[in-house]
């Protein structure tokens, strides 16, 4: 395949091109040795996830929310959610991180932003079949699903001062159910719009972590579990659509049925009441979450070999 060829600018390139080829000028030797992740705030995990497995593999990667006074630099950027973003640089990998089961993916717009890139990254198998019946090639689409970023310094449990909480968008009348019933039988602290070091502050003091989702047939809200997890929460998480394509959860994350709030606030309880199990089921996540801690960086060098980068 003839990835580096000349090409037109983005903005003149056809509303049906699919992705957009990498010059030579970009990389060094033939090989990608640094790049920019833009994300937005409440994807900073990714971010930091991404940026890690990059060093890794020998690139240096610098980290930005916004687009740079001076303009973008001339290099491979990789952009985390690229609907969020009026300006986009020239040539990048966007990483999609919604949901099929949402109207956004169905959105001329953000179409045309994913297929000006030179590639995509999705965390979702669902989501990959979707994007093909949308006419994405299923060459330049690949699976990066989330994993675990540990905090070596973990705050520890006696000292944390958050029983139970939920963090996310909070003004939705499905999330407003579970949480009514839940604050009827345990303090619950709702942390919804901070971002960033604040919000790793507040995850850092939880005990128990609840996973509830915006839409009914939600698909799993990975990037909001690892994040959670790398923080030595216990999380407490409805099932979800694609729930078979996260095995390596089913050890790790406590999951009730979909729709049955009754069933969360329990398991809750029980997490509450039965501290010794809570600890125990913590040194075992630990473990297990070590085991696929490095996961991502494979993953993510075999993206590279495929985008012909490295």
């Amino acid at each position: 395949m003839q990835w580096f060829k000349s090409f037109l600018p983005i903005g003149w390139l056809p509303a049906d091109r699919v992705f957009t080829p990498i010059p030579q000028s970009v990389l060094s030797n033939g090989c990608l040795r640094q790049a920019v992740i833009l994300t937005v705030p409440h994807a900073m995990f990714v971010a930091r996830l991404l940026a890690r497995s990059l060093n890794q593999l020998g690139v240096q990667a610098e980290i930005i929310t916004q687009r740079p006074e001076q303009g973008f630099r001339d290099c491979l950027h990789f952009v985390i959610a690229a609907q969020a973003f009026r300006a986009l640089p020239r040539y990048y990998v966007a990483y999609q991180m919604e949901q099929c089961v949402s109207n956004v993916l169905k959105r001329k717009k953000y179409q045309r932003k994913l297929r000006r890139s030179v590639g995509v990254f999705d965390y979702s198998l669902m989501n990959i079949e979707a994007l093909k019946r949308l006419g994405f090639p299923e060459n330049g689409l690949f699976y990066m699903p989330v994993r675990p970023l540990i905090e070596r310094t973990l705050t520890p449990d006696e000292d944390r001062s958050h029983a139970v909480v939920f963090y996310g968008a909070s003004n939705n009348l499905r999330r407003q159910q579970y949480l009514r019933e839940l604050q009827r039988c345990t303090p619950l602290k709702v942390i919804d719009g901070v971002f960033g070091e604040r919000l790793l502050d507040e995850l850092s003091q939880a005990k128990i972590v609840v996973n509830i989702h915006y839409y009914e047939g939600a698909l799993l809200e990975t990037t909001r579990i690892y994040e959670c997890l790398s923080r030595g929460t216990l999380v407490v998480s409805e099932s979800s659509a694609d729930i078979d394509e996260h095995s390596e959860l089913s050890a790790i994350v406590d999951f009730v049925p979909v729709g049955d709030v009754d069933q969360m606030v329990r398991r809750v309880q029980y997490w509450i009441e039965n501290d010794c199990e809570r600890q125990a089921h913590l040194q075992k996540q630990e473990q297990l979450l070590l085991q696929s801690e490095y996961s991502f960086t494979q993953q993510l060098k075999q993206a590279l070999r495929h985008y012909h980068l490295i």
